[in-house]
């Protein structure tokens, strides 16, 4: 009886805590055009329609590039007078929000832009255009207050407003665990809380998203201390990217959760005009010893979002041999991989395409190479045909 009292009462501050939030949860949200705005108003006049467009587009370019820092730039300020020009269409929306037992509304306006002049006013900048590979994210959020801790679910009657409209501004589809008997025994709350990545990886696998933020949260008299750490699911080998912060309010510190993954994943998957490349390289891949690190190469590279297509041509000793079509530059390619950690670029194309050292392009000539690459003899491995094109060559080495 005692301890079914002590529950109740952590669950009433649990509660308290998650109604400090302030706003409604929503199962998941689909990720609003990036194309469209919407920015609070104080009514419906001409005049604030004016004042708001310009924070409008400033919010569309900053959803469509991932990159935040748009906003502070003097050059996009001079651009956002023309945001009646490209203007397609902009309505006022009034949306009721409950908090405790009182309630209220906002009006917004929403106002869609022209997706061509939005391109083209980001390559004017030199930014990138980001639309393909925008991950999903799922929210891992523990909130500590006290001694108790409780994770938010997707089903639950808190508050995660904040956490969603950051989300739609930026661009990004946000889900939110079930928190179900699946999800406690993968990731246990003191394993979240502690920060075990293996267990949220564990846990999100039945969600399918791309990405997923542990955001712990802890009210303190200083304001909430955040810590987060950001997960990206599609490098299995990755490590976690973690920030830490202190904001006045709950709203800030859910809105980083969203923020602070955005820009950590536009500065991966949004590539820049000069960044990107569509070409093919014959790739020499040293130190593959066996069929386990075979695998391992393929897969790697099979799901990097940057390769457009990797094919087997050879092996010659420990060197296993790639045609490799890839949709960045070189040397784009080079940072990615020395941040993921499985494979180390040594040789890379100049950026003229021509080869580092002369003859380079020798060992992917001829009929075949006979590989030895599962440690059998090479008399019972098949020869495979090498391309018979001259391509620029790449070399890199596994890293053990």
């Amino acid at each position: 009886m005692v301890r079914s009292r002590v529950a109740g009462v952590r669950q009433t501050v649990l509660g308290l805590a998650l109604a400090w939030l302030a706003f409604a949860v929503s199962p998941g949200v689909e990720a609003a055009s990036l194309y469209s705005a919407s920015v609070p108003v104080a009514n419906r006049s001409a005049a604030e329609r004016a004042r708001a467009l310009p924070l409008a587009l400033q919010q569309v370019l900053v959803k469509v590039s991932g990159d935040a820092r748009l906003a502070d730039r003097r050059d996009v300020r001079e651009l956002e007078g023309r945001a009646s020009e490209i203007l397609v269409q902009s309505d006022f929306r009034e949306e009721v929000s409950i908090t405790g037992n009182a309630g209220g509304s906002t009006l917004t306006m929403v106002a869609e832009f022209d997706p061509a002049s939005v391109d083209t006013l980001l390559r004017q900048l030199g930014r990138p255009v980001w639309k393909a590979e925008r991950p999903r994210l799922l929210v891992w959020l523990v909130i500590e207050s006290g001694s108790a801790r409780q994770v938010a679910s997707a089903n639950q009657s808190a508050a995660l407003g904040a956490l969603l409209r950051q989300a739609e501004q930026r661009g990004f589809e946000v889900l939110l665990p079930t928190w179900d008997y699946t999800d406690q025994g993968r990731a246990p709350i003191e394993s979240l809380w502690l920060g075990d990545l293996s267990s949220v990886r564990a846990a999100s696998a039945r969600y399918g998203t791309e990405a997923a933020v542990l955001a712990r949260i802890r009210r303190t008299a200083d304001g909430w201390n955040s810590r987060y750490t950001l997960i990206d699911l599609r490098r299995p080998q990755g490590k976690g990217d973690e920030w830490l912060a202190i904001h006045a309010n709950a709203s800030a510190a859910l809105a980083d959760a969203v923020d602070g993954s955005a820009n950590r994943l536009a500065g991966r998957y949004a590539i820049s005009p000069e960044e990107r490349l569509d070409a093919s390289y014959a790739v020499q891949v040293s130190s593959v010893r066996s069929g386990s690190d075979y695998g391992r190469v393929l897969s790697y590279l099979e799901e990097l979002h940057i390769v457009r297509a990797v094919e087997p041509t050879g092996a010659d000793g420990d060197r296993l041999l790639l045609r490799l079509d890839l949709s960045v530059t070189p040397s784009k390619f080079a940072a990615l991989l020395e941040e993921d950690g499985v494979l180390a670029a040594g040789r890379l194309p100049s950026p003229s395409g021509a080869f580092d050292r002369t003859g380079s392009n020798a060992d992917f000539t001829g009929d075949s190479v006979v590989g030895n690459v599962d440690g059998a003899a090479s008399a019972d491995v098949d020869a495979i045909p090498l391309i018979a094109e001259t391509l620029p060559v790449m070399e890199l080495d596994l890293r053990q």
